[in-house]
C-alpha cells in the first residue's frame, strides 16, 4: 500500500505529499479517502469499513447485516427525517453490502447534491439511532430475504459459501447489541472512503472532511481478531435439494489485483466461463447438452477475489456436468485452446473492465478495493491493457497455479427416506 497522507489540525483541510499519488489522503479521525475524476452530473462514494460477517461473535452471526439494515430504515417511529430518507430527497440511494472482510456502503446522487448526502452516510455509520421496532422489523426482512435467496439451487450453493445472516441468530440479538457493535465496529480507523464523481482531490478531501467531522476515531488500533476462513481448498459440501433438479459449484481463490497473475486469471476466467463462445458453454450446452444453465461470479473477500463457476440440471446429469467442468478447467491448465479462444476471452475480460469504469459507483467501488489490496485506486486505468497483452503461456500458468485448489458444493435432489 502506498504511503498516505495525513491530515493534520482541527482548522487544517488538507496536505499534499509529492511522492502520493493523485487522490490519495487521511482525514484527522482516521479515515482514508481516494478519488476517482468522472464526467458527468451524478457523484458516487463507496465507504468501506473493516468488519464483516467473517468477524462477528458466535451466536450472533448476521449482526453486521442486520445494523445495516436498522441504520439504512426508513422507519416513521425512529425519525420524521432518517437519513436514508434524506438522501433520497436529494435525488440519491443507499445500499449497503455486508462481505466476509468488509462492509460497504454505496451511495450515489446528483453531484451537486453529493455533500448533503455524504453527510447524511456520515450519520448512519455513526450516530443514527433506531428503535426496538426497527429492528423488530429488519429481522423479519432479512430472514425472508434468506429465504428467497435459498429458494434456489443456486441460492444454496452461494449461502453454503457465503452466508450474509443465520436466522436462527437474529432472535439473539437485541437493539443494545447493535448498538454496541457500531461502536466497537464502525470505526474511522482503517475504513476508506472512495469517491468518484466531477471532484477535484482538493475538492474531495473538503467534502469529506466537513461530512465525516461527526464520526471521531478512538486511536486504537483496530483489532481483526475473529476472522473465520473463508475458503478451503479441496472442501467437497453435498447438500439436498427439495427440488427436481441439482447442481454443482466450484469456488476457486484469484491471486490479487496488480500481480502479475491477475490479468491472466481474468483472461482464464473468462474463457473458461464468460458467455456463450466459453468452454462451458460448448462443453455444457453443445452437441449433447449436459446443463440447463450455467454462470460465473467473481465475488471478494477483502482484498482476495474469489471466482465461482457453477452449472444447474437434473441429478442423472449433474455428475457428468461436474466430469465436463473439470475437463475445460484443465484443458486450459494444460494450454489446450487456441488462439481464437484467447483472444476472445482477452475481449470479454477487458470489455467487462471498461464496462465497469463507465459507472462513478462501479468506479469508487473497485477503486476502494484495489487499493485495499494494495494495487492502486487507479489500477482499473491500466488493467484492460494487461490484459490485452497476455499470452497462452501467461493464461495457462496461472490456471495451473490458482485453479487446482478449488472448494466445491453439489446439491442433489432429496431422497424418499422410508
Amino acid at each position: 500500500m502506498k504511503k498516505n497522507i495525513l491530515l493534520i489540525g482541527i482548522f487544517a483541510t488538507f496536505i499534499f505529499c509529492a511522492n502520493s499519488f493523485a487522490g490519495e489522503a487521511r482525514l484527522s479521525n482516521g479515515l482514508g479517502v481516494i478519488n476517482s475524476s468522472h464526467r458527468g452530473e451524478t457523484a458516487a462514494a463507496c465507504l468501506f469499513i473493516k468488519t464483516g460477517y467473517a468477524s462477528e461473535p458466535a451466536g450472533k452471526n448476521g449482526i453486521t447485516s442486520l445494523l445495516c439494515n436498522c441504520v439504512l430504515s426508513m422507519n416513521p417511529v425512529d425519525s420524521a427525517s432518517p437519513p436514508s430518507l434524506r438522501i433520497k430527497r436529494l435525488g440519491g440511494k443507499v445500499t449497503a453490502d455486508v462481505e466476509s472482510d468488509y462492509t460497504c456502503f454505496k451511495l450515489v446522487s446528483p453531484a451537486d447534491s453529493f455533500p448533503a448526502a455524504l453527510k447524511a452516510l456520515s450519520e448512519m455509520v455513526s450516530g443514527v439511532d433506531f428503535s426496538d421496532d426497527t429492528a423488530r422489523i429488519e429481522k423479519a426482512a432479512i430472514s425472508a430475504r434468506n429465504d428467497f435467496r435459498t429458494d434456489s439451487v443456486v441460492g444454496r450453493m452461494y449461502y453454503a459459501v457465503f452466508p450474509a445472516a443465520l436466522p436462527g441468530d437474529l432472535k439473539n440479538i437485541s437493539r443494545k447489541d447493535l448498538l454496541a457493535w457500531r461502536t466497537a465496529r464502525f470505526r474511522p480507523e482503517g475504513a476508506l472512503l472512495s469517491v468518484c464523481g466531477p471532484f477535484s482531490d482538493k475538492e474531495v478531501v473538503k467534502i469529506a472532511e466537513v461530512a465525516f467531522k461527526g464520526w471521531p476515531g478512538s486511536g486504537k488500533p483496530y483489532s481483526t481478531e475473529g476472522q473465520k476462513p473463508q475458503f478451503n481448498a479441496g472442501k467437497e459440501l453435498e447438500l439436498e435439494s427439495d427440488h427436481g433438479t441439482a447442481g454443482v459449484l466450484f469456488v476457486f481463490k484469484l491471486p490479487p489485483p496488480g500481480g502479475s497473475d491477475y490479468a491472466a486469471a481474468l483472461t482464464a476466467r473468462a474463457m473458461l466461463a464468460g458467455g456463450m463462445s466459453s468452454m462451458m458453454y460448448k462443453s455444457l450446452r453443445g452437441k449433447e447438452p449436459k446443463a440447463y444453465q450455467f454462470g460465473s461470479s467473481i465475488e471478494w473477500v477483502s482484498s482476495a477475489p474469489v471466482m465461482t463457476v457453477y452449472s444447474v440440471t437434473d441429478e442423472n446429469m449433474i455428475d457428468a456436468a461436474a466430469k465436463r467442468i473439470k475437463d475445460s478447467i484443465e484443458a486450459i491448465e494444460n494450454g489446450k485452446f487456441s488462439s481464437e479462444e484467447l483472444k476472445r476471452g482477452a475481449a470479454f475480460a477487458s470489455g467487462g473492465i471498461d464496462f465497469s469504469l463507465e459507472s462513478a459507483v462501479k468506479t469508487a467501488w473497485l477503486s476502494g478495493l484495489y487499493d485495499i489490496a494494495g494495487a492502486g485506486n487507479d489500477y482499473g486505468k491500466s488493467l484492460a491493457g494487461e490484459v490485452a497483452g497476455v499470452g497462452s503461456g501467461d493464461v495457462s500458468g496461472a490456471a495451473r497455479r490458482y485453479f487446482k485448489g478449488y472448494e466445491v458444493v453439489t446439491i442433489r435432489p432429496r431422497k424418499e427416506r422410508k
